[in-house]
């Protein structure tokens, strides 16, 4: 068994355990609360109201520290990391930080070149000989900074009509169908796990080990950090663990939240608190003369253009009131960031998706810092950010606008203070640079978009001018009518009823028509969002709209950019898919 965090219920057969037996067997004893930190009571009064209605045993809530120049002023749990049992937040309670896991394996990645085991400039076939090749080199830089290429696996999985459990190998075997790239490697940036469980697949492959023992060797047992672990199967519990809830509305009792898939070098972390902090700290050593492993993860890293990215080998950039920082977030409620200037980290991890926001609460404990003046002679440098649209930008740039070529889209929806754009799925706060020229606010998690909206000082712009790195030259999005009178519709319904067979995926899709229009389904379609209404927005193009889940569904897809193509003699023989980052899905005609 492994030192700290142990195993509790490693296969769904122990759930036959009652629930005395749990109790007693995964739930840490009681103690004092001898480890809340309070240096600055201003500080800590203004943090601790940020968790106000979250403090209560039985509460999903959250834990959080402040660390000045390398010493921890703030550290306090509120709530409870596990509801069932009243286990309270604290520093030793076992938590998955989902994607902050991508910083270590860039760092595991780092000192591993350092010591001549591998070169970032490796192509990833020479580690991964089953891989397939592209026409464009494919290294190992660019899988640490997002400008791959590669699809993401996630999304191949409901495209494959997967709604099971899948493993990694299942994932990589997925991703080795991929005979086309989103884009030219180094070109572009799309935030895509494939990439860090690929890369967590190299460095196994590099060391020798697995990819747990391998950051045990690297980076764990060098920092403490002994109750840290990285198991790929986020169904097995671990004594003393966090539990991840999703708000479900007031009064509604809440959901667990839990992954459809494994994951490794893109999110398999479990670790309590104290020993995460000492992660960050480490990082932080050093950087004042720019020789910390702080410096080395954040980049510079850029574009094959010269561009500057938002990311670098596993932290973000993080903008804030002015200053410039560099973090993680993770999808079950987790965020922290180092602000070089002020010598500022804040980490906090939540267990309540829905009702808080681990990347709200980072920001506001940075106000909170700034505010309180912990003996730090700092204060808020620089305004709030980029200014908002007006109204009358949003109404104007409101509206479908599709790509008659690709059938790809952009689909604009007012929202309070911005506008947001969909590129095919991703959804992108928008900014005006004046000039009808407007492009996306910077985002670890979306492509950086310019969109110019000719005459949109005289009225709404019948087109949309998008201009995207990856794209030798700007492309032309066409306003699409509204509803459901495409120029798609010209053409008959039958002209695209069918099943069609994806050699990449392997799996039907079928195209029927029903009385209210054309509808979608993958598969046998069992599930809801295994099923799609198609709304025609040009000649052979639509928009797939997915009919809903009920819940938040890691699997279940956005509205996919759908084109169809035709034969010499007219007939429609391929769908083509595209969503935000997987482009190029075929399926042939049946």
């Amino acid at each position: 068994m492994e030192a700290g965090l142990t195993s509790c219920s490693a296969t769904a057969g122990a759930v036959a355990l009652t629930v005395a037996v749990a109790v007693s067997a995964c739930t840490p004893t009681p103690r004092e609360r001898d480890w809340v930190i309070a240096e600055s009571a201003d500080l800590s009064a203004r943090i601790d109201a940020l968790f106000a209605g979250h403090d209560a045993p039985g509460s999903p809530g959250g834990i959080a520290a402040v660390i000045h120049q390398g010493r921890i002023v703030h550290l306090n749990g509120y709530g409870s990391a596990n509801r069932e049992f009243r286990i309270p937040w604290a520093p030793d309670v076992g938590y998955r930080i989902a994607s902050i896991t991508k910083g270590f394996t860039g760092h595991a990645a780092l000192l591993l070149a350092d010591a001549g085991r591998l070169d970032l400039d490796d192509p990833v076939q020479q580690h991964l000989t089953d891989f397939p090749m592209f026409p464009a080199p494919l290294t190992i830089r660019h899988l640490l900074t997002n400008t791959s290429g590669l699809w993401y696996d996630e999304w191949l999985l409901p495209l494959a009509g997967v709604t099971g459990h899948a493993t990694l190998d299942e994932m990589y075997a997925l991703a080795r169908r991929q005979d086309t790239l989103n884009y030219v490697p180094g070109t572009a940036h799309n935030y895509i796990d494939t990439n860090w469980r690929m890369m967590a697949r190299i460095i196994e492959t590099v060391t020798g080990v697995s990819w747990q023992e391998a950051l045990r060797e690297l980076i764990f047992d060098p920092l403490g950090m002994d109750r840290t672990l990285a198991p790929p199967d986020i169904a097995q519990i671990h004594d003393g663990q966090g539990t991840t809830y999703l708000y479900a509305g007031e009064g509604v009792t809440s959901f667990r939240f839990e992954f459809p898939f494994q994951t490794s070098g893109d999110g398999s972390l479990l670790t309590t608190f104290d020993d995460f902090l000492r992660w960050p700290m480490h990082l932080r050593e050093g950087f004042e003369d720019g020789t910390s492993m702080f410096d080395r993860l954040k980049g510079p890293t850029r574009l094959a253009g010269g561009a500057n990215l938002a990311y670098g080998f596993g932290l973000g950039e993080e903008r804030y009131r002015g200053l410039r920082g560099w973090g993680h977030g993770g999808a079950t409620g987790t965020h922290w960031a180092f602000y070089p200037e002020i010598d500022l980290i804040v980490a906090v991890f939540t267990n309540y998706l829905g009702s808080l926001s681990a990347s709200a609460l980072h920001t506001q404990m940075v106000d909170a810092f700034l505010a309180s003046d912990p003996g730090s002679g700092q204060s808020a440098p620089g305004g709030m950010g980029p200014a908002p649209l007006t109204p009358e930008q949003q109404e104007l740039l409101a509206g479908t606008f599709v790509d008659p070529e690709t059938g790809d889209y952009l689909r604009s929806r007012g929202e309070p203070g911005a506008l947001t754009h969909q590129f095919s799925g991703a959804p992108a706060p928008l900014r005006d640079l004046g000039d009808c020229t407007f492009e996306t606010i910077r985002n670890v998690h979306i492509p950086p978009i310019e969109v110019v909206a000719p005459g949109c000082d005289t009225g709404p712009p019948a087109e949309l001018h998008v201009r995207w790195s990856a794209w030798d030259s700007p492309r032309r999005f066409v306003r699409a009518p509204a509803g459901d009178a495409g120029a798609g519709a010209s053409h008959a319904p039958a002209d695209y009823v069918g099943s069609y067979y994806s050699d990449q995926l392997r799996v039907h899709w079928h195209v029927e028509s029903e009385e209210d229009g054309l509808t979608m389904r993958i598969g046998a379609g069992v599930q809801a969002g295994q099923n799609f209404d198609l709304v025609a927005t040009a000649a052979d193009a639509f928009i797939a709209e997915p009919h809903q889940p009920p819940m938040l569904d890691l699997l279940s897809l956005p509205s996919l950019a759908i084109r169809f193509e035709r034969e010499p003699g007219g007939r429609v023989s391929t769908l083509h898919v595209s969503l935000d980052r997987v482009r190029g899905v075929r399926f042939t005609r049946r």
